[in-house]
Formats: structure tokens, sequence, C-alpha cells
């Protein structure tokens, strides 16, 4: 009787160190999973998701292999690179306002950076961006709107180069 006793416990010690296994593993998925996007949004990479965007009945998407939970994105990410036309240099520090279309009312407001590009945080839904920018050297005063519909279907959005 000690030996079956003794096998019966090595089973539930197996089955526990699997399950922390399978739980490192999990926890590894994820890690990496948030790794990728972080590298896809700073290279550039557009159109491609990581995560997941299908109804809540169906829990798993695999994706590149890899089988990664549902996650309903509240918020996107989106960046746009402004240049100017006659160059196509980037258009530094012009002012953007992100507008409600039906309201004009500001739901945020930043600037481009060096490279020409800004990013804010946005929910889905219709956006009118208006584009400010005093003259400069060489360049005269420019803006720029456009209209834009924001989907959750990927978390990170890289808008169509703006040309002005």
């Amino acid at each position: 009787m000690v030996e079956g006793e003794s096998k019966e416990r090595k089973a539930a010690d197996v089955l526990l160190d699997l399950e922390r296994k399978v739980e490192q593993l999990q926890q590894s998925v994820n890690s990496l999973s948030l790794d990728i996007r972080l590298l896809l949004q700073r290279t550039a990479i557009k159109n491609i998701s990581i995560v997941s965007n299908t109804p809540p009945d169906n829990t798993e998407k695999k994706t590149g292999g890899v089988v990664l939970p549902y996650q309903d994105i509240q918020n996107v990410v989106v960046s746009n690179l402004c240049l100017y036309k006659e160059d196509k240099k980037p258009i530094r520090l012009a002012k953007i306002k992100i507008l409600n279309p039906e309201t004009n009312e500001l739901i945020v407001s930043c600037m481009t950076n060096h490279t020409g590009s800004w990013t804010a945080t946005l929910k889905p839904g219709k956006y009118v961006i208006s584009l400010e920018k005093g003259a400069t050297a060489g360049k005269s005063a420019r803006t720029y709107n456009y209209a834009v519909e924001i989907t959750n279907e990927f978390p990170h959005i890289e808008l169509p180069v703006v040309v002005v």
C-alpha cells in the first residue's frame, strides 16, 4: 500500500508541476505578445495585429502560430506623419487638433515632433483632424483638415502620410 500511495502522490505532484509550467508559459506568451507589439510600433509596420479582436464567444484566435486570448481594445494609439509638399521634409511643431465632427468639440490637441509625426490615443469613432503650421523661413503657413474613422481592429493605427 505504501507503494500505491507513493505513486498517487507523485502523480499529484506531477500535475501540480505541469499546472505551474503552463502558467509560466502563458505569462511568457503574454509578455512576448507585448514585446512584438512594441517592436511593430517602433518599426512602423502597418496592419499587423498580435491582438485578436474576435467576438467574445470566440475566446481565442490563432495568429502567427500562437494562440492569444481575446482582448477588447477600448483605446487605439493613432500616429501620423506630416510632410511639406515641396520637399517632402517633416512639418515640425505643427499644431494638431482632433475634433468631434458632429459637435466640433476638441477631443485631443498635440504637436508634431522633430520627425513630423504626432501620436494620440483615441476611442474608436469618427474624427476631423486639423493641422496648423505657421510660416517659417522659406515656407508659407499651412492649414489642412481631414476626416478619419478609427476602428478597434488594431491597437495601433498608422494613418496615411499627410503631404501639405
